[in-house]
């Protein structure tokens, strides 16, 4: 094929980099407000099946350091779901983390506000 009929499929050049950056950090961020939740607890459940995998060889500093990673993940991801369905993903998480979280919990009851008494007003 001659070179003089060859068409480039991209431009090069400053603005087809910053399309190109930016365009990615749209799909990832999408990515992340879609799939947020389910990601972090999948990456929270690697992460323990990988600790596991460290300490049956013998790797005890990776094991504790993955494990702790792995556990936060898994409850970030957790508490992340239930803020956003308002219901636990699952019913060990829904045994388990309203007793660590205690007030904080997502799905705690509020607070009622018993100094703010709210009257209605009559009309004549």
């Amino acid at each position: 094929m001659p070179v003089h009929l060859a068409v480039p499929i991209a431009f090069p050049g400053p603005l087809a980099g910053l399309v190109s950056v930016l365009g990615m950090l749209a799909a990832f961020s999408w990515i992340i407000w879609r799939f947020g939740p389910a990601l972090l607890r999948i990456a929270g459940f690697c992460s323990l099946w990988v600790a596991w995998a460290c300490g049956s060889q013998g790797g005890y500093g990776y094991c504790a350091a993955l494990s702790v990673l792995g556990a936060v993940l898994w409850v970030a991801g957790t508490v992340w779901y239930a803020k956003r369905r308002g219901r636990w993903p699952s019913p060990l998480s829904e045994r388990l983390l309203p007793r660590v979280l205690g007030r904080r919990s997502p799905l705690a009851p509020a607070k009622p506000q018993g100094d703010r008494v709210v009257v209605p007003l009559r009309r004549s």
